[in-house]
Parts: structure tokens; C-alpha cells; sequence
């Protein structure tokens, strides 16, 4: 009998323990949903107003508070290299790759967004390495623009007529005005298997024309250019803008 009145008074015991316990949680997490609110709004607020390194703070606190939010971290780096703080950029994002419990979503976009980083900070080895890895992955035509670009500025010629051709199959378009350019300035350095791939898929465009002339240009008139996309103004006739690196641009 004493034994069962024991009970009777620890079970209600308990059970206030308990509730206020429960109470306590739900009082620190609406105060900290509330507080997290606050600084998401101030950080959209900063972005707004192009206020990159004061949102990045705001960020980086965010994310000390809850360690476990990858997304959080992942906008940090992003934040981190449009402001051009490129090494903490690389830091948070090669970080959360050794996150054990990463899922494979979020691993391919850190990898993605690591790539970025390496192109910023001009590591290009590694920014193509990063890129290659995410070729079976949702972001592989981001991966492939990206590698066409970076083939394209390293006048990595053949490797750009392979990445065009992969985006031509990829999404069921032509990107014959830009392989054209490609087998030029491999034609242009004595290449004459590119000279006659190209003379077959485009005689008509005046640069393929201009292959026969010892200067590889055609004769204009004019001593002044403007790309027709950024308006930037050469001297020189240009194949490709040198500021917008837009191909056919010249007027």
C-alpha cells in the first residue's frame, strides 16, 4: 500500500516536470524561429540594397546558431565569393563536403558551386576537375556551359567543339555559328582537317571565306567597331568581343 501511494504522488510530479519541460522547448524554439526571422529578413533587406558583406555577416551567425543547416552554409559561400572574399568561399564550401551525412543533393550543388569558386579564384584545373564530376548529375548542362566557357577563354579549341556538340545533343539545339569560330582558329594555325570541316559546314560565313587570304580576314572599310551587345568600341574588326566575349558581334 505505501508502495502504491508512492506512486500516487510521483507520477503527478512527473507529469509537471514534464509539461514544463515541453513549455521550455517550444518557448526556445519560437524564440529562436523568431530571432532566425529577424535576420533572414535584414539579410533580404541587405541584399536588396547590393549590401554583400553586411548580409554575409548576418549569415555567417545565422549559420553558427544551427550548425546542421547546410543550405545556410552553402549561401554563405556563395555570398563569401560575390563579394570577393574567393578563399572563404572555397573554405565553407570544401568544408561541407566532408559532411558524412551530406546527401547526394546537396553534394552536387556544394560541387557546383565549389567549381564557381575555382573559376573566380582562376583554378582552372580544378574548376574543370569540379565540373567533370557533375556530369551525370541535375546541374550537367550548367556544368557544360561552364566547361565551354572556360575551354573557350583557355582557346582550348578542340575541347570547345566537343563541349558545343554535348549541348547540342543535350538539349536538341544548334551551336553551329559558334563551331564554325571554333574550326577557324584551328584552321587559322595551319589545321587543314579543321579548315575542311568547316569549309563543309558553313562556305557562306565570311570568316570560312577569309581562310584563303593570307590575312584570314575579310576587307572592311571601317576603322571602328562597336560589339552590338555591350557596346564596347575596338579599332580593329573582332570575331569575338573582347569584353563580352560574345561571338558575330561586331558592327
Amino acid at each position: 500500500m505505501e508502495i502504491e501511494l508512492w506512486w500516487l504522488l510521483v507520477l503527478p510530479l512527473m507529469f509537471i516536470v514534464g509539461w514544463i519541460s515541453a513549455n521550455w522547448d517550444r518557448k526556445q524554439q519560437k524564440d529562436f524561429k523568431d530571432e532566425a526571422s529577424n535576420d533572414f529578413e535584414q539579410i533580404i533587406l541587405f541584399l536588396s540594397d547590393e549590401k554583400i558583406t553586411e548580409a554575409s555577416k548576418l549569415l555567417l551567425n545565422a549559420a553558427k546558431k544551427d550548425p546542421n543547416s547546410y543550405l545556410l552554409q552553402l549561401s554563405l559561400g556563395v555570398l563569401y565569393r560575390k563579394s570577393g572574399l574567393i578563399d572563404r568561399a572555397i573554405e565553407v564550401h570544401a568544408s561541407l563536403l566532408l559532411v558524412k551525412d551530406l546527401s547526394k543533393k546537396y553534394k552536387d550543388w556544394v560541387v557546383f558551386e565549389l567549381a564557381k569558386d575555382y573559376l573566380e579564384a582562376g583554378l582552372y584545373d580544378r574548376a574543370y576537375l569540379s565540373l567533370e564530376l557533375l556530369e551525370k548529375t541535375r546541374f550537367v548542362e550548367d556544368s557544360l556551359q561552364l566547361r565551354l566557357s572556360l575551354a573557350q577563354r583557355l582557346r582550348n579549341w578542340p575541347q570547345a567543339i566537343i563541349l558545343a556538340e554535348k549541348l547540342e545533343k543535350k538539349n536538341k539545339i544548334s551551336l553551329q555559328h559558334i563551331k564554325i569560330h571554333f574550326l577557324c582558329e584551328l584552321a587559322e594555325k595551319g589545321d587543314q582537317s579543321a579548315k575542311a570541316k568547316v569549309k563543309e559546314l558553313s562556305f557562306d560565313h565570311p570568316r570560312v571565306r577569309a581562310l584563303d587570304s593570307e590575312s584570314h580576314e575579310p576587307n572592311f572599310s571601317k576603322n571602328s567597331f562597336v560589339c552590338n551587345v555591350c557596346d564596347a568600341k575596338f579599332s580593329d574588326h573582332f570575331w569575338r568581343c573582347h569584353v563580352c566575349n560574345t561571338w558575330d558581334s561586331a558592327n
